[in-house]
């Protein structure tokens, strides 16, 4: 086919639909294989680098060719006088390490003289050698001063300073915790000279000169003496919190006071204020308190008898009834930490005065007559009573043991009673008559241990006690045979004791 004859090239796609669809076919196929391609190399060309700047180490996938490349899509930018490892042309490997070393100018500066000198951060900064280096010597005596702080010329620095300094330092004698140092330094001021030389001064601490008092005694009396008593931290426990505070004081006392911790009124420090700062840290502040109470409590009332001879004696009425007083008692309440510790009554005082209840006793005597086994008798009183019996080896309640006589000196026999001591001092010799045991008279007096009134009936023997019975009368009724006796006998009578 002629070279030139383009429509006999494309008749047969013109005139069959068949033959279009497959060059329409031909072409997507073959752009498919174009992208593939394209796309393996794009990948093929990607690499793996590491950068490593300012202290900081960065993975990039890159498909640059040089380092300076690699730096760029990283994001880092170069000093004039930063150094690349490798140089920024080197081609770009797989797995490649690219190391940023910054630069940096030192000044270096003395009393007469200053200068330049450029650095990298993986330089081994050692101020002795970079001094020498420019020229500047370190003499005997000098202080060299990385940025305003001492350091010791011989030791690599651990960071890059802006200034380094050399100058003169001023001899000082320092008493650090009782320890003896003979140290230069450049001053001024004692606060500045201990920063120099890495002192830390902490709040609490004591330290003598003051740390504005200038460096150079300026007396020539030789190197001035600073005395550095270091503080030591304590935890300080109050009003249910804990603080933590620095003291170098001697004792509990001065290191609260120093710190603004005052203690007031009663309060109370453990350990004491008077001693030395606790090993274990801890100082524990008790606060005190004291509230004064008013406690009020009931007087209780008496009873007080009078004696009504229109009164049938054994009969009694309520005169006048009893009021309870008032007692008000001041007391003192310390509180410790809010917790209640002690009370103290200061004070008592009655502000109610109680009122005696007032009982009428009849005395009013009216004779009788009594029928009894014995046949009648005639008596002015009588009461219930619980009789037992006694003889004289059989009161003592120890064998072997006997009383032969009553108190009132007679022998011990029939027709004889007796009765509480309190009964027998008023009672002596007066006649009566014991239902189950019959007339008699007051003459012994014995210890009533029961909780009603009480007679013990007397037998000169036990074989006598059996011939009546072998019992006492127990329950019985005792009565007051006539003649009546005088108004007081009476009147006690009106008012019988149990014992």
């Amino acid at each position: 086919m002629p070279p030139g004859n383009l429509t006999g090239l494309f008749t047969p796609m013109t005139l069959k639909i068949p033959s279009l669809r497959r060059a329409n076919t031909v072409p997507v196929v073959s752009g498919v294989a174009i992208a593939l391609v394209g796309a393996g190399i794009f990948l093929a060309t990607r690499r793996n680098v590491a950068v490593v700047a300012d202290g900081h180490s960065l993975s990039v996938l890159t498909h640059a060719h040089s380092v300076a490349l690699v730096l760029r899509d990283a994001g880092v930018v170069l000093g004039p006088d930063d150094r690349v490892q490798p140089d920024l042309s080197s081609p770009v490997t797989a797995g490649m390490s690219v190391r940023v070393d910054r630069g940096k100018w030192i000044r270096l500066e003395t009393n007469s003289r200053s200068t330049k000198v450029l650095v990298h951060q993986s330089d081994l900064l050692i101020p002795a050698n970079l001094l020498l280096s420019m020229g500047i010597p370190v003499f005997p005596g000098e202080v060299v001063l990385a940025d305003g702080s001492a350091v010791d010329a011989s030791l690599p620095l651990r960071q890059v300073p802006a200034v380094i300094r050399v100058t003169a330092g001023t001899p000082f004698v320092l008493i650090h915790d009782g320890k003896i140092e003979s140290l230069q330094a450049a001053g001024p001021t004692v606060g500045e000279a201990l920063f120099q030389l890495g002192i830390p001064l902490y709040e609490g601490d004591s330290l003598d000169p003051s740390a504005d008092t200038p460096l150079s005694p300026g007396n020539g009396q030789g190197p001035i003496r600073v005395t550095l008593k270091s503080s030591r931290p304590l935890q300080v426990r109050a009003d249910g919190k804990e603080v933590t505070i620095r003291s170098a004081a001697d004792t509990v006392g001065e290191a609260l006071a120093q710190s603004g911790l005052a203690l007031s009124g009663e309060d109370y420090t453990v350990p004491a204020e008077d001693q030395p700062l606790p090993a274990d840290g801890t100082i524990r502040i008790v606060r005190v308190r004291e509230a004064v109470l008013r406690d009020q409590s009931s007087l209780p009332y008496g009873t007080n008898a009078e004696y009504l001879a229109d009164l049938e004696l054994g009969q009694k009425q309520l005169i006048s009834a009893g009021k309870y007083g008032v007692k008000e008692s001041l007391i003192r309440v310390r509180y410790e930490d809010g917790v209640e510790v002690k009370r103290t009554a200061e004070d008592q005082s009655v502000i109610v005065q109680p009122t005696d209840q007032i009982v009428g006793y009849g005395i009013k005597v009216v004779i009788q007559t009594a029928n009894t086994p014995d046949g009648p008798v005639q008596y002015w009183y009588s009461i219930p009573v619980y009789a037992t019996a006694y003889w004289p080896c059989g009161s003592a309640g120890v064998p072997g043991q006997c009383y032969s006589k009553t108190a009132s000196g007679r022998q011990v026999g029939l027709g004889m009673i007796a009765v509480a001591y309190s009964w027998y001092m008023e009672m002596e010799g007066w006649p009566v008559y014991v239902n189950g045991y019959g007339q008699a008279s007051v003459q012994d007096n014995g210890i009533n241990v029961r909780s009603d009134y009480w007679v013990d009936v007397a037998y000169p023997d036990y074989q006598t006690f059996l011939n009546h019975g072998g019992h006492a009368p127990g329950s019985t009724v005792l009565y007051f045979l006539t003649p009546v006796p005088s108004e007081a006998a009476i009147r006690f009578v009106a008012r019988l004791p149990l014992r």
